[in-house]
């Protein structure tokens, strides 16, 4: 097989497995980086090279599983733990979030001096489970890692994913009794997390509307109508002295997402909706603030948004 082949195969393999390519050979080394050279691929980090339409087409997240991928098939018996292992279980947090280190535990030190995005940890018959080929701390055990180093609206997506997937909250809490170093900030996550948001936008939302200082709302409240017979759910909802205030995270998924639509067209989905708020309203509903994801990263104007709309604002 020539060279220019063997490369192109290596890629195509890449591609398929979902992961950067390690060189196997110095010479193909060498072929790599001129590929790179000459703008045709490109190296996301040194010794791992990958198609560079490909990767451009790559979220945050799914640039950081291409990469440990290729460390996990060039180092099986490493086991990747932090926001590392968060993002091969695929847990709800923001993209934003900066991926500038790959956490990983080794049975012995490395013999090389670790790269910067690098960060070893020595640890012996640690506990692992294998997800899409990459061994990774178990469910609970990443969740309460990340919520002793990330802020509470990160801790809150993770966390409450974690609880919706079936892990148990006396799960991550005997992780972080067994922590040394677990954070007040964590144990505040574990108190406030729930399985009732339905996901990460729900969850960043809520946790917002926790650090903000509002009350916190009802999660998936059902009304059933008497009038018409039909049961519709509110995101969250708010009992005031005035009456009931829902609020509705809105989203372009819910016209456009064929497992949202239900294989409906939009005019039914808004003729639905519309009869979702008539609903509400007979329920006793007096307003209804609806927001998007993209609002809540300014939480001093999205708690401005719902304090004008009367949701209440408590003391903590």
């Amino acid at each position: 097989m020539k060279a220019t082949e063997r490369i192109d195969r290596l890629l195509a393999q890449a591609h398929d497995m979902q992961r950067c390519i390690i060189a196997p050979s110095h010479n193909d080394r060498c072929m790599l980086l001129r590929r790179v050279q000459q703008g045709q691929i490109l190296q996301p980090v040194r010794g791992m090279y990958i198609d560079s339409a490909y990767w451009n087409g790559l979220h945050s997240d799914e640039r950081m599983r291409h990469i440990t991928r290729a460390y996990a098939h060039a180092h099986p018996n490493w086991i990747f733990e932090g926001l590392t292992a968060a993002c091969i279980h695929r847990l709800d947090h923001d993209y934003e979030l900066p991926h500038r280190t790959i956490s990983v535990m080794v049975p012995s030190p490395p013999n090389a001096r670790a790269p910067h995005w690098m960060q070893y940890r020595q640890c012996e018959d640690a506990e692992y489970v294998i997800v899409d080929g990459v061994k990774v701390t178990p469910l609970a055990k990443t969740v309460a890692d990340c919520l002793c180093t990330h802020d509470f609206c990160n801790g809150l997506q993770m966390c409450n994913d974690a609880l919706r997937r079936g892990v148990t909250r006396a799960a991550i809490t005997d992780t972080l009794e067994s922590m040394p170093h677990a954070t007040a900030g964590a144990w505040n996550v574990v108190h406030h997390a729930t399985p009732r948001c339905e996901n990460g936008g729900e969850s960043r939302a809520l946790a917002v509307m926790i650090e903000g200082g509002l009350q916190v709302p009802q999660l998936q409240r059902e009304f059933h109508c008497a009038q018409n017979g039909e049961t519709r759910r509110a995101d969250y909802c708010w009992a005031t002295e005035s009456g009931l205030i829902v609020g509705e995270l809105d989203g372009r998924e819910k016209y456009i997402d064929p497992t949202m639509t239900g294989g409906r067209m939009v005019e039914e989905i808004v003729d639905d909706e519309r009869m979702r708020v008539d609903t509400l309203m007979k329920c006793g509903v007096i307003r209804i603030v609806r927001f998007r994801v993209r609002e809540t990263f300014d939480p001093p104007a999205f708690i401005d948004k719902l304090m004008k709309a009367g949701v209440p604002r408590v003391l903590r």
